[in-house]
């Protein structure tokens, strides 16, 4: 029995040859594109660690991780638009003076807090708490009277916004009234120059010192108010045992004297500089 030998297939043609050759090199190039992408970028990564500057690092990790959607915060729409929360500010603003004018002008400071115990009465003033008037707005209406004490920085702390009707300020007088508290606030007639400046949550303000007795309560609310007559001392160049502090309950009328603060209201607390000073530094009052 005889076995014939097979011939070898014959070679394949150059030109096949080249476009294998070409097909393959296409192939690998596409598997291999990937992995030197990750090299470069995890090269730039942690390259950068050795660099000056490693905001760098940040930007690429945060470019290569997910991104979570954020949502915005919950708001609650009312009447009053920014824009006209924004004019408010400005008029207010326009009113108060200059830090300079008001630093070193006065003898001494009067923090008043005002608080109210029960609901706004109605608008108009048609309660039975007709003393208690309420603008058509929603502003309680109250006056300030600084005539008795033409050398003393006032403050007024206030939750509810008010309009205030100053009165015993003159033309080119020194800015020496404040506002502070949650809530908006107005003036009637203000002088111009005559505020010295306002820290108001509502206007914007993150930190600010509430209506309350500060010795009870939450701790935050004695921080934030020994903060405040911290702040308004240093705005007014004054030592801190230059301050006086009287919190007022349901008052229509308040008139600072050198002493205390009078008032149709109720005096709930009053604390003069040894109490301040034990309350806001207790080692300093060693």
């Amino acid at each position: 029995m005889s076995v014939t030998q097979t011939e070898p297939p014959p070679r394949p043609p150059l030109l096949e040859s080249v476009i294998r050759f070409l097909v393959w090199f296409s192939v690998l190039g596409f598997i291999a594109m990937p992995v030197v992408v990750l090299t470069m970028t995890y090269g730039q990564v942690f390259g950068s660690f050795v660099g000056r500057n490693n905001d760098r690092v940040w930007q690429i990790l945060e470019q290569a991780g997910p991104h979570e959607a954020v949502s915005p915060k919950p708001s609650i729409v009312t009447s009053v638009s920014d824009k006209e929360r924004e004019r408010q500010i400005a008029r207010l603003r326009a009113l108060a003076g200059r830090p300079e004018l008001a630093s070193g002008t006065a003898a001494s400071l009067q923090v008043i807090a005002v608080a109210f115990d029960a609901a706004k009465p109605d608008r108009g003033g048609t309660s039975s708490l007709a003393r208690q008037a309420v603008d058509q707005d929603g502003y309680r209406v109250l006056q300030l009277d600084l005539k008795q004490v033409p050398r003393d920085a006032v403050v007024i702390i206030a939750d509810q916004p008010i309009r205030w009707r100053l009165e015993g300020l003159t033309p080119g007088s020194a800015p020496r009234v404040g506002f502070e508290g949650y809530a908006a606030f107005d003036v009637f007639d203000g002088q111009p120059g005559s505020l010295a400046g306002f820290r108001i949550g509502t206007f914007g303000a993150s930190r600010f010192a509430r209506a309350v007795d500060p010795t009870v309560g939450e701790v935050s609310n004695r921080q934030g108010f020994c903060k405040s007559l911290q702040n308004w001392a240093d705005h007014f160049g004054l030592r801190f045992d230059a301050i006086r502090f009287t919190l007022l309950l349901n008052p229509s009328r308040i008139a600072p004297t050198s002493g205390l603060a009078l008032s149709d209201g109720d005096t709930d607390k009053t604390m003069y500089a040894g109490d301040l000073t034990r309350l806001c530094k207790p080692g300093a009052a060693r």
